[in-house]
Order: C-alpha cells, then sequence, then structure tokens
C-alpha cells in the first residue's frame, strides 16, 4: 500500500510469486491480501464479492490495481441492479459471500466456483458478464 501500488509493472514480482504458489496447491488463482492482511486483488485480476445484492471490491487505498474492468464495475452494477461499494475486509468475507468473482481487461468477468470449502452461487456475476459484454458490444459499435 504506497504510492506504487496501483502500478501492476513495479510489483511484477509479488504477483508472479503468488501464481507460482498458486500452480504449487494446485489452485487456478491466489488472493493477495496487503501489509494489514486485508483482502487487495488476486494474481492478474481485481477481486469483488457479491453479498444481499451489493457488489463489494477493495477501495484503490487497500493497494489493487487499478484495473480498466474495475472501473466499469459501479456502472454495471447499476444497470443490473445491484448495489455498488468499495468495501475494507479481511479475507474472511469471501467465505460469507454469495457470489466472489475477478475481473481484467483481458479476461473481462471470471466467475469464482469456490475458495477453500466454500462454493459460490454465479447467477448475478453471470448478469454483470452479460452487461459488460453488451456495453462492449455496444462501445465497438460506436454507440458510447
Amino acid at each position: 500500500m504506497d504510492a506504487l501500488s496501483g502500478l501492476k509493472a513495479p510489483n511484477a514480482f509479488r504477483y508472479v510469486a503468488a501464481m507460482q504458489e498458486a500452480d504449487a496447491h494446485g489452485w487456478d488463482d491466489a488472493v493477495l491480501l496487503n501489509a494489514c492482511d486485508r483482502l487487495c486483488e488476486a494474481t492478474s485480476s481485481n477481486i469483488f464479492w457479491i453479498k444481499n445484492g451489493t457488489v463489494c471490491t477493495p477501495p484503490l487505498s487497500e493497494g489493487p490495481v487499478t484495473g480498466v474492468a474495475r472501473g466499469l464495475l459501479p456502472g454495471l452494477t447499476e444497470a443490473v441492479g445491484l448495489r455498488f461499494e468499495e468495501q475494507i475486509a479481511g479475507f474472511e468475507v469471501l467465505l460469507t459471500a454469495d457470489e466472489v468473482f475477478l475481473t481484467n481487461a483481458v479476461r473481462g468477468i471470471q466467475w469464482v466456483r469456490s475458495c477453500e470449502e466454500k462454493v459460490y452461487d454465479g447467477s448475478q456475476t453471470n448478469l454483470l458478464h452479460q452487461e459488460l459484454v453488451r456495453y462492449v458490444d455496444g462501445f465497438q459499435a460506436g454507440f458510447y
């Protein structure tokens, strides 16, 4: 959590090390915590969780990369009737969430099926994904 936290390049080693740890355990990805042991992001994506109709993500002050897809989420959530909130939280919030998903500019919105023993529903994440596809299609067609 410093002036360079939001930039991927100066912090590349930590992402490589986290992905190596994930690979060693047979995981698809890993959650990164910041220096205060609070949620930050995943190895190549911003992290979000949905609880009671609210899409939450750590604020930039917690150290995540300033992602392009992350910036679209407030508008996407409104379009599908959900609320959006930045929230400081520990890892345990993921284990009580209704859904968890990751975003990045290349892969868009990716539903997280499970974390530890928790298995997530993906219905609201799917709505957000469909809205992102509509947005990108409209943007490419010159509607935005």
